[in-house]
């Protein structure tokens, strides 16, 4: 058995080999990660990245470089945007004191004795978040990133070749019309994202495919994906990659594939590359990670939530709508059953819509493929991260 089913059998070089002799690749959210870390631990990641021993087998696909550069700006805008919204905060306690004591003259000495002291705290509490947050090292001059120049050196001459277009035609029919359905890792839970940006994850797969045909020596996949479309997955715990993926992977390279999070990734960097690392800058980026996972759930499900309320109104929904929330509902439904449900007696609808729509979108599957395929543009085509 273990000859036909090798994936199924732990590998000799799991996960120490890859560590020591992998050719490495970092997913686009791990380069967003490292914005996110604070100064300090911020230093150290990159510093393990630029040590020689790591950033001489670094390569990077075309697509993880697209969708990089492409939400760097977005990631960035973050903390300053934190700020924004405490100091937003401030304005709805105003509000709230006057709503509290209404107007005119009932009770006008006492609301503007409140207004009076709670403005004056309120002034103060502004002019200290302004303070801080000029002051906060950890925010990054989108016009003046030191951390772009870093990444940029860590991948001088490592970068896949840009696919042509053709090349991301073939690619996406394949995903649109047979994994994503069937539900063929990696990608099929970024069912509910526009366009071609729901087979970004399929891109890249297709590109460190390729590429392992050409360089002999095993590949270790570092991303901070916590989907089932990537990860074996027991009770929320990443378990390691796809049997689907090893076996994948072994049709094209006998060498061995394997993936990490970053957090475990620097505890092997640290175990057996003889790299200094604190156990803090571990423990921030897996806290970054968690919090990063938490916001794309709730993006997902909002997405997933706004494609299943267009079905109250099918005549006006397209072909490929139809087809994207037939998928959404087929992907997220598992996890999101309550949600669904509630929006189905919200919505008046009923399990024969979806029987409706299944059915459209398989009579207009060519209008499907027109609609994804015909004329993508650039974004479409090359923006799909999740931040990621």
């Amino acid at each position: 058995m273990r000859a036909h089913f090798p994936e199924y059998f732990e590998s000799p070089l799991e996960p120490e080999g890859f560590i020591k002799d992998a050719l490495i690749i970092l997913d686009a959210n791990v380069l967003l990660s490292v914005y996110r870390l604070g100064v300090d631990a911020r230093e150290e990641a990159l510093k393990v990245l630029e040590d020689p021993v790591v950033m001489d087998r670094l390569w990077m696909p075309y697509q993880v470089g697209i969708e990089y550069l492409r939400n760097r700006r977005d990631v960035i805008d973050e903390l300053p945007d934190a700020y924004t919204r405490v100091m937003e905060s401030l304005k709805t306690v105003r509000k709230a004191v006057a709503t509290a004591f209404g107007e005119g003259r009932r009770f006008e000495s006492s609301r503007r004795a409140v207004q009076d002291s709670v403005g004056a705290s309120l002034d103060q509490l502004s002019t200290l978040l302004g303070s801080l947050k000029d002051g906060d090292v950890a925010i990054i001059d989108p016009d003046d990133d030191q951390v772009m120049p870093r990444v940029e050196r860590l991948f001088t001459d490592r970068v896949g070749t840009q696919p042509t277009m053709d090349v991301l035609k073939s690619r996406a029919t394949e995903f649109l019309d047979f994994r994503m359905p069937n539900r063929v890792p990696p990608g099929y839970e970024d069912s509910a994202k526009d366009g071609l940006r729901r087979a970004g994850d399929y891109f890249i797969w297709c590109e460190i495919l390729d590429h392992s045909t050409k360089v002999q020596r095993p590949f270790l996949f570092v991303t901070d994906e916590r989907k089932g479309d990537w990860y074996e997955q027991s009770k929320g715990r990443r378990l390691g990659p796809r049997k689907e993926l090893i076996a994948e992977f072994a049709q094209h390279s006998p060498h061995g594939y394997y993936q990490v999070s970053f957090d475990r990734f620097l505890e092997l960097a640290r175990a057996h590359l003889s790299l200094s690392i604190d156990d803090a800058t571990i423990e921030e980026v897996e806290e970054v990670d968690e919090a990063a996972a938490k916001a794309a759930d709730q993006a997902n499900t909002r997405a997933v939530a706004a494609k299943i309320a267009q079905l109250y109104n099918l005549e006006n929904a397209t072909a490929a709508n139809v087809a994207a929330i037939n998928h959404a509902y087929a992907g997220f439904a598992a996890r999101n059953r309550e949600m669904v449900d509630n929006l189905v007696r919200q919505s008046n609808l009923t399990p024969r819509i979806y029987e409706q729509m299944a059915a459209l979108a398989k009579t207009q599957n060519a209008a499907i493929r027109s609609a994804m395929l015909g004329r993508p543009s650039a974004a479409d085509v090359n923006d799909s991260a999740d931040e990621p």
